[in-house]
């Protein structure tokens, strides 16, 4: 063999073992051959941002009832827009006060409604009415109870009085803070001979006509007269919602003052006692039954007192106003409740009810209201007075009571059978004891 083949094939063999070492088999891996190496570009995950905090309330709006506005009492709205305006300025707060109609399509209750549904920027955090507009409120929409420090001072054994307590409690449980109220008074010309009656049988004989709103479609003083003959508002679900037989006195009562011409037939023709007393205020020739808070500031020449009951002066029957947070925002709750603890503040609410001509729901309200000779006698009655009926009560009764009133006054019917309409009306026929009440002819 020639050198060059030997050097031939001596490289031959040469390439043969290299080409082995760089090329082993790939038969034991797992799944045949290798897949291709992807080149992997890092991906960055994003961070969730956190949603920004939302900011505080840079104001407060409130909704007040035309009931308490500038028309009506126009020294209390002056305290209460004032107070309003100096808290916000203290607080760096703007505060927007609204006036709205108690009742109707434009009232508070329709209003906050809407504003609720269609315009939550606008409806108010807060508002001041009667207890009556809040439940009315209540029926329709959902409302949050009365922030626990607040109501645990209402319901305190030092808080409210009674009758204020009750006006806002519903399953032990307030809804709304009280802060003034007022009931139903006889207002009595003071150049009368005859004095101020304090007993049905004197009003009923009483030398100087009196009248009154017989057609007021919540029957306030036809509620006052019942409840002084000693009877009580039963639940509004239950047939038993009257008691007939201080039902039949009261109507009686009503029939004897008419048939001795105590009772003026104009008493039919009345159904706002704000308007009735605006139409007698100025010639003081009759007594008028009208609300305590339209005497404030009586002009010379009228008295007045509490109304008679059959054995004595009876107790107060009264209407409260009241704050309710209506906001379902927390944020907003904690702002309205700053406002209502100023705006409950006996040192506030005291003085701000003396000026709007109401009376004080709570003793330390009275003390700061009031000097201490002046608030000798309401400090025996305020204690006794009873709240109005809940409004779901009076809703169902008040218009039986107000044509059992009707009734007796045309002389269509007697004292026991209109009452036992009344009772007939609210399903409760079978709630007629033996009657004690002796039938009268009517007029």
């Amino acid at each position: 063999m020639t050198r060059w083949v030997s050097r031939l094939v001596a490289g031959v063999l040469l390439g043969a073992l290299l080409a082995a070492c760089t090329a082993p088999s790939l038969a034991w891996w797992p799944g045949g051959s290798p897949t291709p190496t992807t080149t992997l570009t890092a991906t960055h995950t994003a961070t969730p941002t956190a949603s920004p905090t939302p900011a505080a309330p840079t104001d407060l709006r409130i909704w007040v009832t035309a009931s308490l506005g500038p028309e009506r009492f126009p020294e209390g709205w002056r305290l209460l827009t004032r107070a309003a305006e100096g808290w916000g300025q203290r607080r760096g707060l703007q505060v927007e006060m609204r006036l709205k109609p108690d009742w109707g399509t434009a009232g508070l209750v329709e209003a906050l409604l809407w504003a609720r549904v269609a315009a939550p920027e606008a409806a108010p955090d807060v508002v001041l009415a009667p207890v009556a507009v809040i439940e009315a409120a209540r029926a329709k929409m959902t409302l949050p109870p009365l922030p626990e420090p607040l109501a645990a001072e209402a319901l305190g054994p030092a808080g409210l009085y009674p009758f204020a307590q009750a006006a806002v409690l519903e399953h032990g449980q307030a809804f709304a803070y009280p802060l003034a109220a007022e009931a139903p008074v006889l207002a009595w010309p003071s150049h009368a001979a005859e004095e101020l009656p304090t007993t049905w049988p004197q009003w009923a004989t009483s030398p100087v006509p009196w009248t009154w709103a017989a057609r007021d479609p919540w029957a306030w003083s036809g509620w006052a007269l019942y409840q002084a003959a000693g009877g009580r508002v039963g639940p509004a679900n239950e047939p038993a919602l009257v008691q007939p037989e201080p039902l039949a006195h009261m109507l009686e009562f009503l029939v004897q003052a008419h048939w001795n011409g105590a009772l003026r037939t104009d008493a039919r023709t009345w159904a706002d006692m704000d308007a009735l007393w605006e139409a007698y205020r100025a010639e003081p020739a009759v007594g008028v039954v009208v609300w305590s808070s339209a005497l404030s500031r009586a002009p010379e020449g009228w008295v007045w007192a509490r109304l008679p009951g059959p054995d004595g002066p009876a107790p107060l029957l009264m209407r409260v106003y009241a704050w309710a947070v209506v906001t379902e925002d927390p944020r907003r709750q904690a702002v309205a409740q700053q406002w209502l603890q100023q705006a409950t503040a006996a040192e506030w609410a005291g003085p701000w009810a003396r000026a709007a001509g109401l009376w004080p729901v709570a003793p330390a309200a009275l003390q700061r209201g009031w000097a201490p000779a002046e608030a000798e006698p309401w400090a025996s009655w305020l204690p006794e007075a009873q709240p109005a009926a809940p409004l779901a009560a009076r809703a169902a009764a008040s218009q039986a009571l107000r044509a059992a009133i009707e009734a007796v006054l045309t002389g269509s019917t007697t004292p026991l059978e209109a009452a036992q309409q009344v009772l007939q009306h609210l399903g409760a026929e079978d709630a007629w004891p033996t009657p004690t009440v002796a039938p009268t002819p009517t007029p």
